[in-house]
């Protein structure tokens, strides 16, 4: 019997939980540790640019005065 469209994998998958929301990190049953942990750091440049966009628009959106004291509050 042929189950097209049907495919079975095993993986483990890290979860952590922040308030009500969980947070997911599925890694295939197997995977080299290296490979891992190369594709979790991956995942962490994708989310640290979308900090990096998030502050840049948060800039760009503040009056000019407001801007100098968003930009301590972002670097302290």
């Amino acid at each position: 019997m042929e189950n097209k469209g049907l495919k079975i994998t095993s993986s483990v998958q890290i979860e952590v939980i922040k308030e009500d929301r969980k947070y997911i990190f599925s890694i295939p049953a197997g995977a080299p540790f290296g490979e891992s942990f190369d594709a979790a750091f991956q995942a962490m440049e994708v989310i640290s640019g979308w900090h990096e966009s998030a502050k840049e628009k948060m800039k760009e959106s503040r009056p000019k005065d407001e801007k100098e004291e968003v930009e301590a509050e972002i670097i302290s």
